[in-house]
């Protein structure tokens, strides 16, 4: 949980920035959100204990933006969630940069900088620019926020303009990852079933990039990000004795887990009051294990392991009126892409379903104000995929279903 000290030192720093933007720029932009969410599911707990409905699913942002100069401007957000047991409403400086244009072509940025990923990881805490309540997971998974959200780093961008209403935007970036206080890193650990008496991580620098082309075609959007980073994993177990004679025994295990490469093809075509959209998205994982017993000579490394994943969804939405926008998305994710069925996972005795998940849903958005919004929706989902063990012990059911609704306050 995070200190009151690490509380006061994010206040200290956004109430720094913000009277430091104020006087040499005049007031700056300041904006935030506040949302309540409700799950309910059915056979299964999705993202939260949502079987028996549940309320716990809250966010809170508030950011601020100033230009302090001709061509340079900073920036930072606080963000608070609760999900399940992610966040439990724990403040974070969610990102805080510095940014100097020297033209359209060539943009510089620095410091807690949000990470390019898909056509929408960069806008996902804005809940007014989309139709659904969350994004679709085969691409954006939400127990994957807080490694996927921000890099401490830099990065450039810039656009170039290709006439006939075309134009080029492109982004590089390099930094960090912040890992220590991942709760999903942290869960998958726990997930074994043995208590952890100690967790460490270490990340090299993560390198990702973007390159967008905005098409002769008014609305129509073509996109492409690519990362690759490498991760390191610590952990120390306490197993208990087994026989009384023995002592308690403490497992250390560390984990090389290398991303080879994470990349997402895009398609976004905005059509009058139509918005419709298409993401691919394929990746490739190896991991390197090693257990360490102390007092043993040496680890016993285990076999090295490689897996690529996959994933796809199409997305719908129409706006019939300034109240009412109407939406579909089928969602597709396969964490073993070349056991897409799951017949090899069932003959080495898994279950075969927890290799697909294919998630079809009808999305509602109703927009009371300029400032208020609510969202429904409901999904049919076949495979378990992206469910975590952490909340579902055993998975008997291939189909199942989940519920959400949500409002949302934005100024």
């Amino acid at each position: 949980m995070r200190s009151r000290n690490d509380l006061l030192s994010i206040v200290l720093v956004a109430t720094v920035l913000l009277v430091g933007g104020t006087a040499m720029a005049g007031a700056p932009q300041i904006h935030g959100m506040v949302s309540q969410g409700y799950l309910s599911s059915g056979t299964y707990d999705y993202l939260a204990m949502s079987e028996q409905g549940t309320f716990g699913y809250t966010e809170v942002a508030l950011n601020f933006a100033a230009n302090v100069a001709p061509k340079l401007r900073i920036g930072a957000q606080l963000y608070s969630r609760n999900l399940g047991s992610a966040g439990n409403n724990n403040v974070v400086l969610d990102w805080a940069y510095g940014d100097y244009r020297f033209r359209d072509a060539l943009g510089f940025r620095i410091g807690k900088v949000k990470l390019v990923g898909g056509l929408y990881n960069k806008t996902r805490d804005v809940d007014m620019v989309r139709n659904s309540m969350f994004l679709p997971q085969s691409v954006y998974a939400e127990n994957l926020r807080d490694i996927t959200n921000s890099i401490a780093g830099a990065g450039i961008y810039g656009n170039f303009s290709l006439g006939s209403s075309s134009s080029i935007e492109y982004e590089l970036q390099a930094g960090d990852l912040e890992l220590d206080s991942s709760e999903w890193l942290y869960r998958q650990v726990a997930d074994a079933g043995y208590p952890i008496t100690d967790f460490r991580t270490q990340t090299d620098p993560l390198y990702a990039g973007s390159l967008r082309w905005n098409t002769p075609l008014e609305g129509l959007a073509l996109n492409g990000t690519y990362r690759t980073t490498k991760l390191f994993l610590s952990t120390q177990s306490f197993l208990g004795a087994a026989p009384p004679t023995m002592d308690p025994m403490h497992l250390v295990s560390d984990v090389d887990y290398q991303v080879d490469y994470q990349w997402v093809a895009s398609l976004e075509w905005l059509w009058n009051d139509l918005t419709l959209v298409g993401e691919y998205t394929r990746g490739k994982n190896t991991q390197q294990i090693s257990v360490t017993q102390p007092g043993a000579p040496e680890p016993m490394a285990m076999p090295e392991m490689s897996t690529e994943t996959g994933g796809y969804y199409v997305q719908a939405a129409y706006r019939f009126s300034p109240l009412f926008e109407f939406g579909a998305i089928y969602d597709v994710f396969h964490p073993d892409w070349t056991d897409k069925s799951g017949d090899e996972l069932a003959e080495a005795g898994g279950v075969a379903h927890r290799n697909f998940q294919k998630d079809f849903g009808l999305t509602a958005r109703f927009d009371i104000n300029d400032w208020w919004l609510i969202k429904v929706e409901g999904h049919v989902v076949k495979g378990t995929a992206l469910l975590s063990s952490y909340y579902n012990p055993e998975f008997p059911e291939e189909n199942w279903n989940w519920f959400g609704a949500k409002s949302t306050f934005s100024f």
